[in-house]
């Protein structure tokens, strides 16, 4: 598992307490992303801050399993969750939402 933000920062295997780190950095910028691999064709991805709220996105092994969240504006403390369970390998971060395909 990796985990990588806009300002290049990588981290490998990284700490629940880690990646809350980097996501309330996140929120607290101008608005930037977030990304937790597992490859790079399979990951959980975020873009905004807290004030708008972030995009949530996921691969699933392809470009044709690209899926986006559709509530639109994700709270913070919904968006720790989800990346906490995807670095876990808990497949319940993808019930949080609904998804809908998208073509990238």
């Amino acid at each position: 598992m990796k985990l990588e933000t806009e300002n290049g920062a990588t981290i490998k295997n990284p700490s629940s307490a880690q990646i809350e780190d980097a996501l309330r950095k996140l929120a607290d910028g101008g608005g930037g992303f977030a990304i937790l691999s597992q490859d790079e064709m399979t990951y959980l991805q975020a873009a905004g801050n807290r004030a708008g709220g972030f995009v949530v996105e996921y691969q699933d092994g392809d470009v044709d399993s690209h899926f986006e969240a559709t509530q639109g504006a994700v709270p913070l403390g919904d968006l720790e969750k989800a990346f906490r369970l995807y670095a876990m390998g808990d497949a319940g971060w993808k019930s949080m939402f609904e998804w809908q395909a998208i073509e990238i």
